[in-house]
């Protein structure tokens, strides 16, 4: 029936044709088959030389295990942009770059901003060691929590690409513990779009205000001085500085009764808000792609992985069952390779480790404290689900 299969690829042409293609994929590993195909074509040599196909040169390549396995771009899930319709829905996040400040020395502020209503939820200055240092998870996270108690919750946080945010090892990020620690608290975490700054212009224009409102103070004494006097110039904006947006009116002039969202927060009962099963929901819509090393092993979200079935340097596509709480390891085939418990996953490691810094605040900061005293009454009005 036809000409017999051959496992021979391009058995009708000329061996030292396919020998120098093959050399020439060694040398030159960024050549692809039309690349290698071009060359030969204007090479006076083999001018007159029957040549392969850019097809057929392709399959001698990947014949020759010559070819580069791509890993496949997936985004983490319930990530898109939110467009803010309403008070507390959409929050911007971000970190400025580090600037030196009398006095005080090199200073990071982490600042977070509501879109609609354009109130600043909270400038939180984040000392560093040198004019290069970067924040870290557990200083977003106090900034947040500060912002929580002030404000409530909102409905969704919006970042950069940072990789305190997003995991940028792969084309298949898992979710960061910043990420999941949001979604547990029932905070959908969303990003700007690549390359395009402007998404985050709102608290871009706030970084730019709020250095201008604390740089030409005079020499603070330390670190607790200058978070009162953030608050101080914070509240000033938010109660008597006004708008254009606004129509020259201050923020809270125009939504005196929407500071705060209505999800109440309090440091002391954010272990019973955190929902795992927020974070499974989440974790059972993604699907990651990973390389097994040669000892079969792979990481995934910071935890290592052994699987025993998998071949040494074989691409895998990871998935996790909720029902089970399992991972699922299939190979380029789609088949079921192995199932492992999933790691990481607890409430400890997403608060993180250093969640009483929070609590030293509380201590050293009484003026800022003194209003925010803890309220358990409000504790049944709270959606834990």
């Amino acid at each position: 029936m036809g000409r017999p299969a051959s496992v021979e690829v391009l058995p009708t042409f000329d061996r030292q044709v396919c020998q120098l293609i093959l050399q020439m994929r060694k040398k030159h590993p960024g050549w692809g088959a039309r690349t290698i195909h071009t060359e030969l074509s204007i090479h006076p040599k083999y001018k007159e030389i029957r040549l392969p196909s850019v097809r057929s040169i392709g399959a001698l390549i990947k014949s020759a295990g010559l070819v580069r396995r791509y890993e496949k771009h997936v985004l983490i899930p319930n990530t898109d942009r939110c467009a803010a319709q309403q008070v507390h829905q959409v929050w911007q996040l971000d970190a400025q770059g580090t600037f030196q400040l009398p006095g005080i020395g090199p200073v990071a502020m982490l600042n977070i901003k509501d879109v609609y209503s354009k109130i600043y939820c909270m400038a939180y200055p984040n000392l560093k060691k040198s004019i290069h240092g970067h924040s870290k998870r557990v200083d977003y996270q106090c900034a947040l929590r500060l912002a929580f108690i002030e404000h409530g919750l909102p409905q969704c946080i919006q970042t950069d690409h940072e990789s305190i945010f997003y995991e940028t090892k792969g084309k298949s990020p898992f979710p960061t513990l910043f990420h999941l620690w949001l979604v547990g608290l029932g905070i959908t975490k969303s990003f700007s779009r690549m390359k395009r700054p402007t998404d985050q212009a709102i608290v871009e224009r706030m970084h730019q205000t709020i250095e201008q409102q604390i740089a030409r103070e005079t020499e603070l004494p330390g670190w607790e001085a200058l978070f009162h006097l953030c608050q101080k110039r914070r509240k000033f904006l938010n109660e008597h500085f006004a708008c254009r947006s606004l129509s020259n009116q201050s923020p809270f002039e125009v939504f005196a009764d929407r500071k705060h969202s209505g999800r109440y927060y309090h440091p002391a009962h954010e272990e019973r808000l955190l929902s795992l099963d927020r974070i499974y929901d989440l974790l059972s819509k993604g699907k990651w792609y990973r390389k097994a090393s040669k000892l079969r092993s792979l990481t995934l979200g910071g935890e290592v992985y052994y699987i025993a079935q998998a071949p040494p340097l074989s691409q895998l596509c990871i998935t996790f069952d909720r029902d089970t709480k399992l991972l699922h390891f299939h190979n380029d085939k789609e088949l079921l390779v192995q199932k492992i418990p999933i790691k990481g996953i607890c409430k400890k490691r997403i608060m993180g480790d250093t969640f009483w810094k929070l609590v030293n605040i509380q201590l050293e900061l009484p003026l800022f404290w003194e209003t925010k005293k803890l309220d358990t009454t409000f504790m049944h009005n709270v959606d834990t689900t």
